[in-house]
């Protein structure tokens, strides 16, 4: 790209764009021609165009991990689901009981295009991956969780998932760990954690005695949803959602 530069009443004079900006077909600064002195103030306001995150979405697409609990998120832990009856998919210690209309909404949220399903569960892979149908996700991916200094290792293993797949930039994660008896500084330290290495982050903690209910997928419904070209919604930084 060339800036087209012209004092009143003299020619116009062609000067050389910096380098690594956009070239002439870019819809960001087509046809810019500067006027005297308000050269440096349109420089500016292009610099910040191009580091605007409008900007910053060309050709970049953004990417969420959908996280998930197993007891008290998928599993009620009283036998009841706002979702309806539940059947048998399998026992691990004690028989596994699940809603069928909740799996396939999480299936259908694991299917969506830019999303990432992921289980942060202290089940072992082989027991879960032994679950019948309607369970969801026995090929998701599942984040490993090895003890640490830490009190609650799952934020610990969460970040070293993240740090070896930076193309994810929003994580919405659901643990009833989150809330509920956990710690009340839990979920905000786990926001403030994500929001650090600039991932943007949605924390629901629904009650474990119920697990998710159709409120909390309607949120993730619209969490998830593509809000356009590099504008991402923001997430909850404060208190997760709970029911």
């Amino acid at each position: 790209m060339r800036l087209a530069v012209r004092e009143p009443g003299q020619p116009r004079q062609v000067v050389p764009a910096a380098a690594g900006q956009p070239g002439p077909g870019s819809p960001l600064v087509r046809s810019f021609v500067v006027h005297g002195p308000s050269l440096v103030i349109n420089n500016l306001f292009v610099n910040k165009l191009l580091k605007s995150p409008v900007a910053a979405g060309y050709g970049r697409a953004l990417h969420t991990a959908l996280v998930l609990d197993i007891d008290g998120v998928v599993c009620p832990a009283s036998g009841f689901s706002p979702f309806g009856a539940l059947v048998a998919v399998g026992a691990v210690l004690q028989p596994v009981r699940v809603a069928p209309a909740l799996c396939a909404a999480l299936a259908d949220l694991g299917a969506r295009p830019g999303v990432t399903p992921l289980w942060l569960t202290s089940w072992l892979p082989q027991a879960r991956r032994a679950m019948r149908g309607p369970f969801p996700g026995q090929d998701w991916d599942q984040v490993e969780v090895r003890p640490s200094g830490d009190a609650w290792p799952k934020l610990p293993a969460l970040l070293a998932w993240l740090g070896r797949n930076p193309h994810v930039t929003r994580v919405a994660w659901v643990d009833d760990d989150l809330g509920g008896t956990a710690p009340p500084d839990r979920a905000r330290h786990c926001a403030e954690e994500l929001s650090r290495r600039g991932v943007d982050p949605l924390l629901i903690a629904p009650a474990a005695a119920h697990g998710l209910g159709p409120q909390h997928i309607a949120r993730l419904r619209r969490w998830i949803r593509p809000a356009g070209p590099g504008v991402a919604r923001r997430g909850a930084t404060g208190r997760p959602g709970t029911g």
